[in-house]
C-alpha cells in the first residue's frame, strides 16, 4: 500500500495496476486416423502359411494376433496416399483448431498418431496445413516409432514425457480406441495434480 492511496493496487504514482490472472496451461492431444481424419491405410497381415488379410485402422483396434503372423504398416507409411485419399473430419479440425489458438496462452497441441514415421514428412505436413491444422504451432509425434511398445503404452509415455516438464495443470486426450483412453486415465496416478480430460470419439 502507497503512501497517498489506501489502495493495494496501486503504483508509486498513484495509478493502478491492472490486475492479471495467469492463464491455466493445457496440453491437447488428438489423435490422427479416425480421430480428425477418416483414413483409408490398411495393415497387411501375414501368416507362416502365406495367408494374407487387410485390416483398417478401426479393425486393428479390437484384432487378437496369432503368434504366426507378421504384420505390415507400409500404407501407414505413405504419405501421398494419406494426402489423396484421407478426408478431413470437419468437427474435429473445428476442436483442434480452437485448441491451437490457445498457443499463445502457453498451452501445446500436439496430434499423436499410431503411424511411424511417413516417407515423406513434407507432403504430409502440407496436407495437414492444407485441411485447416496449422503446422507451425503444432507438433507431430508418431507412437509408431516405439517398436517395443503397443499403441497405448508408447501414447502414454509420449504425453508423461509432456506432463513431466510439469508446464500443464490439464490434459485433453481426443482418441476413437478404448484401450488409448483408458491407457491415458491411468496417467491420473503418476501426475495426481494434473486434471486429465478423456474424450473418446465416436464417429
Amino acid at each position: 500500500m502507497c503512501g497517498s492511496c489506501k489502495k493495494t493496487n496501486c503504483t508509486k504514482s498513484g495509478a493502478l495496476t491492472k490486475m492479471t490472472k495467469c492463464p491455466i496451461k493445457s496440453l491437447y492431444v488428438f489423435d490422427i486416423d479416425d480421430t480428425l481424419f477418416r483414413t483409408s491405410a490398411r495393415a497387411r497381415i501375414v501368416n507362416t502359411k502365406g495367408q494374407v488379410k487387410y485390416l483398417s485402422s478401426e479393425e486393428l483396434k479390437d484384432y487378437e494376433f496369432s503368434s504366426d503372423e507378421k504384420i505390415c504398416f507400409a500404407e501407414f507409411r505413405d504419405a501421398k496416399k494419406f494426402a489423396e485419399e484421407s478426408q478431413p473430419i470437419e468437427s474435429m479440425i473445428k476442436i483442434a483448431q480452437d485448441c491451437i489458438k490457445k498457443t499463445a496462452e502457453g498451452s501445446k497441441t500436439i496430434l499423436l498418431t499410431a503411424r511411424s514415421d511417413l516417407d515423406c514428412k513434407t507432403k504430409f505436413l502440407e496436407y495437414l496445413n492444407s485441411s485447416g491444422l496449422d503446422i507451425n504451432n503444432i507438433y507431430v509425434e508418431r507412437a509408431g516409432n516405439f517398436s517395443n511398445l503397443n499403441t497405448s503404452e508408447a501414447k502414454k509415455l509420449i504425453i508423461s514425457n509432456y506432463l513431466k516438464t510439469g508446464q500443464y495443470k490439464k490434459a485433453y486426450l481426443f482418441d476413437d480406441s478404448l484401450e488409448n483412453i483408458k491407457s491415458f486415465v491411468c496417467l491420473k496416478t503418476i501426475f495426481p495434480a494434473v486434471l486429465l480430460f478423456p474424450r473418446l470419439v465416436c464417429l
